[in-house]
């Protein structure tokens, strides 16, 4: 059984970027939605809007 690609990608508004920031969308809102979207998940930001990428287990992919 082969998967899919939409059944492994990653949801569009669990990636942020690597200051564990929100990236502005050229949608207006769209960075608000997506806060949203991972505060639902259980995702907490400190008070600067940034979120600990430790305590979520990102860990950057080594460059070659």
């Amino acid at each position: 059984h082969a998967i899919r690609p939409e059944e492994d990608a990653l949801p569009w508004h669990r990636v942020i970027n690597a200051q564990g920031r929100v990236s502005a969308r050229s949608e207006p809102g769209g960075d608000q939605i997506q806060r949203q979207l991972l505060e639902r998940e259980g995702i907490r930001f400190e008070p600067g809007g940034r979120i600990d990428l430790e305590s979520y287990r990102w860990k950057p992919r080594r460059r070659r």
